[in-house]
């Protein structure tokens, strides 16, 4: 498990990385859906690690090895998606660490390993 979100009704969602999935839990901990596999399609994961909400209560789930940011609904749903390998801006490198979204909406993403940089885009 690498991060934690929670939404403004009080459910807490957790990357499960190790099972590429997200589990969310009402605010008493019991569990209330899980969502995901691994593979690169449209919804799957591959090692999600981070995630925020934004100011509409989407869920923007960060992948420590796919390389990519998926934008959901609170309910699992798919919006869209962005980001590719790379070392240019806008792309991402092999290790994504940390993930924010301001009061203005602007998505904050650090990266480590061989690249150490932070990257901010807009909303979306």
């Amino acid at each position: 498990m690498y991060g934690v979100a929670v939404d403004d009704s009080g459910s807490i969602y957790v990357t499960d990385g190790g099972n590429n999935r997200i589990q969310k839990f009402t605010g008493d901990g019991t569990l209330a859906a899980v969502w995901g596999c691994a593979g690169t399609a449209v919804g799957a994961f591959s090692r999600p690690s981070d995630m925020a909400f934004d100011g509409n209560g989407n869920l923007y789930i960060m992948e420590l090895s796919g390389r990519r940011v998926q934008k959901f609904t609170a309910n699992g749903i798919v919006i869209e998606r962005f980001g590719i390998g790379g070392d240019a801006a806008g792309q991402f490198g092999d290790n994504l660490n940390c993930m924010w979204i301001d009061s203005g909406g602007r998505i904050w993403i650090s990266e480590g390993a061989n690249s150490y940089r932070v990257q901010i885009f807009n909303p979306r």
